[in-house]
């Protein structure tokens, strides 16, 4: 899966708990939805299982859903952060960090050696309550270029 689901409502990540432990539903009720191109007003979301099961009308209503009040709030599409640089150690509590900031998808820059296994063994892993995760590997650059270090056969040299 290259980007997590379809929208992610930035304003109740930390209320609902989302990118942690969830209970299997939630009802968003009378909420305004901005899904990157319209805004949609007074509408409900139900979430099932960290999917989007339908989008109804302002009043609509489930058994065995936890309620959560939308008025005045935008859900909207999960955020890209498409430059990022992702620390050797550590990276998956960055990464969860970001989920819950509503970053949805990274794109790391730039990894090499454990840096470099570490967010590719993420990346391989998608795990619950993690964005999800890109690298572009070890850095592209010239001669000389804007990176500090010289690369020789997979090895940086000061």
């Amino acid at each position: 899966m290259y980007f997590k689901n379809a929208v992610f409502c930035v304003l109740c990540t930390a209320a609902l708990g989302l990118g942690q432990t969830a209970p299997p539903s939630y009802l968003i009720r009378d909420v305004r939805i901005f899904d990157g191109q319209r805004v949609f007003e007074h509408r409900s979301v139900l979430l099932e299982n960290g999917k989007i099961s339908w989008i109804r009308g302002p009043k609509a209503n489930t058994p065995n859903a936890q309620v959560v009040e939308g008025a005045g709030r935008t859900l909207l599409p999960g955020l890209i952060d498409a430059h990022v640089h992702i620390p050797a150690f550590g990276a998956e509590a960055v990464v969860r960090q970001s989920l819950n900031l509503g970053v949805t998808t990274q794109l790391d820059m730039s990894s090499f050696g454990p840096g470099l296994k570490n967010v590719k063994k993420l990346e391989v892993e998608d795990g619950p309550g993690l964005a999800d995760l890109r690298t572009a590997g070890s850095p592209a650059t010239v001669p000389g270029g804007h990176t500090p270090h010289r690369w020789e056969g997979g090895r940086s040299r000061l």
